[in-house]
């Protein structure tokens, strides 16, 4: 009887960590039901196998609630997320990289569920922990500061989400360089900060060297630099220097028309070249394109 009782556990293991292995693997072809199935079925078994509290069902739901994350099931990802800190909690302390991971996967689900009060605390507990266990340039603790950044200005305490900003960039920029995706997004994150603040000046400068970067490491008609022209040229008509945002508008035209034809984006870009054409009197060509940009907005 205990040998068969033993047997099966080890079986219930051994499907459960094929199952997970499924489920990643559909999760990377995008078949979400066939990934849903596995992850779901491989929780059951590691559940009935092992019991609550261990680390591979702990595991089992991480993958199933990072999964429903991904695929915008928020409340059923809370759940799991919840399930998951306090086990963590339980089984390896407060101190633990693992309860880190939790808390932080728990406060991205409460900020996309609307509910931010409740996720910067859990936020800056993560950061705070990760600092102390992986150092201050590690990778997780700096995306952490920048996600505490975010969530600050989100809220709209742009004053406080200052320092996180500026303490996160360093760290990119020592740990990573500036030629880094991440980097250049901190870079380009400063910008819209500053902006935000009412530093005009200050913002034009992370834009511009933001911009420069993503040309010169994405090239020039990538997604990622255009948004950088975009930002760039707002922030430049509000400096009232019509010519250069002329200019650059002017120049990255061709380029953005192809990249988001159609979308909202070239709506929100066109409005900017349709402003900076009736600021120098084209009134005709202004009217042209703001009504272009109007008609991609509505869609």
């Amino acid at each position: 009887g205990c040998h068969n009782i033993l047997r099966t556990t080890a079986r219930a293991v051994v499907e459960a960590d094929v199952r997970n292995v499924l489920g990643m693997v559909y999760s990377s072809i995008d078949d979400t039901e066939r990934a849903r199935l596995n992850y779901r079925r491989a929780l059951e078994l590691r559940r009935s196998a092992l019991g609550d509290l261990h680390p591979q069902t702990l595991d089992s739901i991480h993958h199933l609630g990072k999964f429903q994350f991904d695929s915008h099931e928020l409340e059923a990802a809370k759940v799991l997320f919840e399930e998951a800190l306090a086990g963590t909690r339980r089984t390896l302390g407060e101190n633990h990289k693992d309860t880190y991971n939790a808390m932080n996967d728990l406060a991205v689900v409460l900020n996309h569920l609307g509910e931010a009060e409740a996720a910067l605390p859990l936020q800056i507990e993560a950061l705070a922990g990760y600092k102390e266990v992986l150092g201050d340039d590690h990778p997780d603790t700096l995306k952490t500061m920048v996600n505490t950044a975010a969530l600050l200005r989100q809220m709209g305490r742009v004053e406080e989400a200052e320092p996180y900003y500026r303490t996160a960039l360093h760290g990119l920029r020592r740990s990573l360089g500036d030629r880094h995706p991440d980097t250049m997004t901190c870079i380009n994150n400063m910008g819209a900060l500053m902006r935000s603040l009412g530093k005009d000046e200050e913002a034009e400068r992370y834009y511009r060297q933001a911009l420069q970067l993503r040309v010169e490491v994405l090239g020039a008609d990538h997604f990622a630099t255009l948004l950088s022209v975009n930002n760039l040229a707002g922030v430049l008509l509000d400096l009232e220097r019509i010519q250069e945002v002329a200019a650059i508008l002017e120049n990255n035209l061709p380029a953005a028309r192809e990249r988001w034809q159609g979308t909202g984006l070239l709506g929100v870009y066109l409005t900017k070249w349709g402003t900076a054409q009736s600021r120098r009197q084209q009134f005709t060509e202004a009217e042209e394109t703001l009504t272009e940009a109007h008609t991609l907005l509505s869609e």
